[in-house]
């Protein structure tokens, strides 16, 4: 029985240090996600962030109950770590509350509750590190604060899955279920909080806490792996018109209506309009290269009426693009949206561009269908 009995014990050591090490890759995963597409106009990406600190706090709690139960025997040395390791777990919240915190949720959160809920959720570590003993309520009460911070989180990231794109959703649903998940999960790690005595229930115990890390960590590689760029809430109400011109031949080889809610082919030229708005462009881009006497001279914005002309320019050769988004506002997420859809244009159409101007008419055809992958790249797939 003895040798069962450490035999099991060992089975559970290392199902504990490999949760671990799949944790901290799965945490440096977050955090590599945020750096391939961080960009400042973006906020909304810090997310990744935001859960990537969630788990490191929460995985860290859990390595120092795992040290406690297995090689500390010192009562004092117990109590020391156990602080620190429940002050870890009750702090993770907070790294979703800083994720809110970002000027793009002032229209839909009241920030005010939320750095209130901030600093509420620093009372359970305050109490936990001063006056946190075994049997204590202390413990409990840290916990019910803790826990109604983070039903609060649960709510805020219904809300904005609710609010975003389908594939932003879908994404934001696998983090909300794997959060719940873990979060749950690094409870169960501590088996003198739950009071366990009889050790058959606590391998029983075990078991739950590893199909709940196992279904936790599957969530949040489902929702973290190629997480796309997350726009601005409602960007998409803004956007008027899309054009692709080219610079050389002062000729709209596409366009995209964006307030069209009929079905039909968005990429079809008017032709008076898209002549008239190419040939603007190229008469403002003539006046700045004049006066500038540098034909490098290139400007980024027309304010035009109530709207505005986003601009960027292409990179391939020999072929001279611009690439023109009309917006009711500039949001800043719209110049990402617009590298994006150069980067996708000219490397899908990559051939096309290189040979150019050996065609002679009807080069709109040639581009009839990037208005999928616009949507592609609207629904965030791409």
């Amino acid at each position: 029985m003895s040798y069962f009995v450490n035999e099991f014990r060992e089975i559970q050591y290392v199902g504990f240090l490999t949760t671990i090490i799949i944790g901290l890759e799965l945490i440096f995963y977050f955090f590599y996600r945020y750096y391939l597409i961080r960009d400042k106009r973006l906020p909304l990406n810090k997310i990744l962030v935001s859960y990537g600190l969630f788990i490191l706090l929460g995985l860290y709690s859990g390595f120092l109950f795992m040290v406690n139960t297995y090689f500390i025997s010192d009562s004092t040395l117990t109590v020391t770590l156990l602080k620190i390791a429940y002050s870890s777990l009750f702090l993770s919240p907070a790294a979703l509350l800083y994720f809110i915190l970002i000027e793009d949720f002032e229209k839909y959160f009241n920030t005010t509750l939320v750095k209130i809920l901030s600093i509420i959720s620093l009372i359970p570590v305050f109490l936990i590190l001063f006056f946190f003993t075994f049997n204590s309520m202390i413990l409990i009460f840290s916990l019910f604060i803790t826990l109604g911070v983070y039903c609060f989180l649960i709510y805020f990231q219904i809300k904005i899955a609710r609010t975003s794109t389908d594939n932003i959703r879908q994404r934001l649903i696998y983090f909300l279920i794997g959060g719940i998940f873990f979060y749950f999960s690094m409870f169960l790690i501590d088996q003198n909080f739950l009071g366990f005595t009889d050790r058959k229930f606590g391998n029983f115990v075990f078991a739950i806490w590893i199909i709940n890390l196992a279904i936790s960590f599957s969530l949040f590689i489902f929702g973290v792996y190629h997480f796309p760029a997350f726009y601005e809430f409602k960007w998409k109400e803004n956007m008027l018109k899309l054009l692709i011109i080219n610079q050389k031949k002062n000729s709209c080889l596409f366009s995209y209506d964006f307030t069209s809610s009929k079905d039909k082919e968005k990429n079809t030229l008017n032709e008076n309009y898209d002549k008239f708005f190419s040939g603007g462009i190229m008469g403002i881009e003539n006046i700045i290269a004049t006066i500038t006497d540098s034909e490098n001279e290139k400007i980024n914005k027309i304010s035009q009426g109530d709207s505005l002309i986003l601009l960027e320019y292409g990179e391939k050769k020999p072929s001279s693009l611009i690439y023109a988004l009309m917006v009711k506002k500039d949001i800043g997420s719209y110049r990402y949206f617009l590298i994006k859809i150069k980067e996708s244009f000219e490397s899908f159409y990559s051939d096309i561009l290189n040979s150019l101007d050996s065609f002679e008419e009807n080069k709109e055809l040639l581009f009839r269908s990037y208005d999928i992958i616009i949507k592609n790249i609207i629904k965030g797939g791409i």
